[in-house]
């Protein structure tokens, strides 16, 4: 199961290249806030999972999931962590396509050894198109996580490791 938290346009395109890679919609979640939150965006959350056929779920429930994409601007990842901090369990992993926060940021706001993964879609892969992703992981991501990871993405890009 992986959950979907933020619509920009690096998870929209995560989506979407997974649903087409084959993925059932079943085991995608897309996660929103609650009512009385601003944070992510619960109409563009609730339209990009209506738009995908997805199910939503709340984001502070969502984080059961064995994998977390955060997908949301740079300024709201901070709050949007601390809110699923809490579910995030020793064997899921967080993966952050969000440009401009580096990964000890988000593994400084999330428990012990909570695994973290960045992977930076390139243009074509954001458009739709086969492109690159870029995967940096985190100090507690392990190699098992980071094949996950890797073979989640290279459904829709070709993935290589940050030099």
């Amino acid at each position: 199961m992986i959950t979907v938290i933020g619509s920009e346009a690096p998870g929209r395109a995560v989506l979407s290249g997974l649903l087409g890679a084959g993925m059932s919609p079943g085991q995608v979640l897309v996660g929103v806030p609650d009512k009385n939150e601003t944070i992510p965006d619960r109409h563009a959350a609730e339209d990009l999972a209506g738009s995908l056929g997805l199910r939503t779920a709340p984001v502070w429930n969502c984080a059961d999931a064995d994998l977390v994409l955060l997908a949301v601007p740079p300024e709201q990842v901070d709050q949007v962590v601390q809110h699923i901090k809490p579910k995030i369990d020793a064997g899921g992993v967080v993966i952050s396509c969000v440009p401009g926060v580096p990964v000890a940021q988000i593994e400084g706001n999330l428990p012990g050894e909570s695994a973290v993964v960045q992977v930076l879609p390139d243009e074509a892969v954001i458009a739709g198109r086969h492109g690159t992703c870029v995967v940096a992981p985190g100090t507690a991501a392990v190699p098992e996580d980071v094949a996950r990871v890797k073979d989640l993405f290279a459904t829709m890009a070709d993935v290589v490791d940050r030099p």
